[in-house]
């Protein structure tokens, strides 16, 4: 039973795969993604290129840059007498855009 469903599911495939329109959609489904990674490409260089590999003859020697040195962290001390403030804020949205909807400040 599930032999015979799936034969006849092959040979309909085989047959509506051998007909014109469904090769011309398929050629220009491929151009269609062609076209998207060539405009990506060209927006933000390549991202797959094939035939790529370690290659250990190089003969430019990559540089690798100094550590950067940490800030000295300072205490301060405060001189004047400071109060404790507490800022509650309630957003409407966690995408891009996001919108106060309610601002508390507690002395």
């Amino acid at each position: 039973m599930y032999a015979e469903r799936l034969d006849r599911k092959r040979s309909r495939l085989s047959v509506r795969s051998k007909t014109r329109e469904y090769k011309k959609k398929r050629r220009e489904q491929r151009e269609k993604r062609s076209s998207k990674v060539r405009q990506l490409e060209n927006r933000e260089g390549v991202q797959y290129e094939s035939g790529l590999g370690w290659n250990e003859n190089s003969d430019s020697p990559v540089e690798i840059p100094p550590p950067t040195v940490r800030p000295e962290i300072k205490k301060v001390t405060p001189t004047t007498a400071l109060k404790k403030v507490t800022i509650d804020l309630e957003t409407s949205s966690r995408g891009i855009l996001i919108f106060f909807t309610e601002t508390t400040i507690i002395c």
